[in-house]
């Protein structure tokens, strides 16, 4: 949250889903702007550039999660290989030294994080048969950390129990073998049913598990949901999610370009966020 001053006021900010941060925003997020009342003469104007030096040291980082989403998407011309060959360089390139993918540095209540971001990163590295080293650090870790999935000590971004059963899945059909007691993992589907449950996959406008349909998988009602696509291609302003249309629903020139102007923004390193 940014403050100015003391006294809050608070502005919406248009939804943007965040994906290797400390919580995933899909509602318009909340930023607290405090405006300074003690002193009446200071300036709209003064405040704005206040807020724009602020905003300007913050680093931006790369989202390791949608980067490995984006890696998945399949060649439109050559369904075997990789569309976007640049993203799965990436994460060839980017494995930490105790084999996860994630936040750089890491948080110790945001372990789930780094989970969710090794387990895209696997199932794209699987996906296309690489980096098989890589991949056995990066399982090595997840079971090293496995104890941090049901914590309810650990902070859980929004949409955990949605998506990463979805990835454990996923990774199955990869011959992915996960490594994770039998139990934990009924506990992780147990949950996933509970969330879907919660929610009608019959309609999208009112469904909060769409706006994380990357876990949905062939479960989502993608035909509808393309009707809700931005202006600028994506769905929920996310690359994962945006990505997952692709992979599990159609070649769409509009979500294509989308993906195509954030590597292009970012000189073809990465997506960030």
């Amino acid at each position: 949250m940014l403050h100015i001053g003391s006294r809050s006021k608070t502005i919406c900010l248009s939804d943007y889903k965040v994906t290797n941060g400390y919580v995933f925003h899909h509602r318009p997020s909340i930023v607290r702007c405090n405006c300074n009342h003690a002193s009446s003469s200071v300036r709209p104007q003064e405040v704005k550039e206040r807020i724009r030096k602020i905003f300007g040291k913050i680093e931006i980082s790369p989202s390791c999660y949608d980067t490995a989403w984006v890696a998945m998407v399949p060649s439109r011309d050559e369904p075997k290989q990789p569309c976007f060959a640049q993203c799965l360089d990436w994460i060839l390139e980017n494995q930490r030294e105790d084999g996860s993918w994630g936040l750089s540095p890491t948080h110790s209540l945001l372990v789930k994080d780094s989970l969710s971001s090794t387990l895209a990163c696997l199932l794209a590295l699987s996906k296309w048969s690489v980096g098989h080293k890589l991949v056995q650090r990066g399982l090595d870790y997840i079971g090293r950390q496995s104890w941090s999935i049901d914590n309810k000590g650990q902070i859980s971004a929004a949409g955990f129990d949605i998506i990463f059963p979805s990835m454990i899945k996923y990774a199955g059909e990869l011959n992915l073998n996960v490594p994770l007691d039998q139990s934990l993992v009924n506990v992780l589907f147990q949950k996933q049913d509970s969330a879907m449950e919660r929610n009608d996959l019959r309609e999208c406008k009112t469904n909060p598990a769409y706006y994380y349909a990357e876990g949905l998988g062939k479960l989502c009602q993608w035909e509808e949901l393309m009707t809700y696509q931005k202006k600028n291609g994506s769905l929920f302003n996310s690359p994962a999610t945006t990505a997952a249309a692709l992979i599990f629903h159609c070649n769409d020139d509009k979500c294509l370009g989308y993906i195509n102007s954030i590597l292009k923004q970012h000189k073809n390193w990465g997506i960030y966020v």
